[in-house]
């Protein structure tokens, strides 16, 4: 037996003790223990048809005439009521009201027997009297009325889901604009970073460039302070052979050509030196 309409049992209990229903007079129609097919049940349970209802008990709660709050119950009116085709022995038979979402029940009797006896139960239950039609009519509205107002509840915590998962998604999407401009940041930085450093390479290329010129230049400088000393070294030598010639010349008869030739070579030898000097100069500045 099985009922997807959450508080079935309740409701009904709470109906069939409800002093503001009629009062139903009539005894059973039939009585018995009937094997239920449902695990959340024991396997046995007490049933009864009474007043146009099906109702069960367990063993210890039902009185004499089924005058007790049952553990449910569905109200036979508008039910259908048929065997299970699928049960060889023929015992097994299904109630289903289709005003009560999940009123639907499977029992099996002892016998093929024992089921007619059940179904026509049932069948004869379904002629209820107007109180019993009025009782019925109450649990159907309240599970209508509680089916409602849980729908209503249900209805309200999907809204707030759909509220908190807009509400999540915003702040997700607020997250990852966070975590995107963090990353072109980081992205930006990373460049500026890159092209600091190539310029750097760049500079120590050039220092090392520089460098390498400036080796050289200091290369090429001291081989002409070598060379420099060397000629000054010579004009010195020729400045001496000259004073010399010139100091052997003076006894000698004077001849203007050789005057002028001393004459040349003394300013010749002066140039040469005071151009050096004057190189030297520049140099220091």
């Amino acid at each position: 037996m099985t009922s997807a309409f959450p508080g079935l049992e309740e409701v009904a209990n709470e109906l069939y003790l409800d002093s503001n229903l009629p009062e139903t007079q009539y005894t059973y129609q039939e009585r018995g223990y009937l094997s239920s097919l449902n695990s959340k049940f024991s396997p046995m349970k007490l049933c009864a048809v009474k007043d146009g209802f099906f109702l069960w008990y367990s063993a210890e709660s039902a009185g004499p005439s089924f005058d007790t709050k049952p553990q449910g119950l569905i109200p036979l009116q508008s039910c259908s009521i048929y065997t299970d085709t699928r049960d060889p022995s023929g015992t097994t038979f299904t109630i289903s009201n289709p005003s009560l979402p999940g009123a639907h029940v499977t029992f099996q009797a002892g016998s093929v027997e024992r089921t007619r006896d059940w179904l026509e139960a049932c069948e004869n239950g379904k002629k209820a009297s107007l109180a019993n039609g009025a009782l019925g009519h109450a649990l159907v509205e309240q599970l209508q009325n509680r089916d409602k107002k849980r729908d209503d509840e249900l209805q309200e915590a999907v809204e707030k889901l759909k509220k908190n998962a807009l509400e999540t998604k915003k702040a997700l999407e607020a997250k990852q604009k966070i975590l995107k401009r963090q990353q072109m940041q980081r992205m930006r930085h990373e460049e500026e970073l890159d092209q600091a450093l190539a310029e750097k390479k760049a500079l120590e290329k050039k220092k090392k460039q520089n460098e390498q010129k400036l080796k050289n230049l200091s290369k090429e400088e001291a081989k002409a302070q070598k060379q420099k000393a060397k000629m000054e070294k010579s004009l010195e030598e020729v400045k001496g052979t000259l004073i010399r010639l010139e100091e052997v010349l003076l006894g000698v008869e004077d001849d203007v050509e050789v005057r002028k030739s001393i004459s040349f070579l003394n300013g010749f030898v002066s140039r040469q030196g005071r151009g050096l000097r004057e190189e030297g100069l520049k140099e220091d500045l």
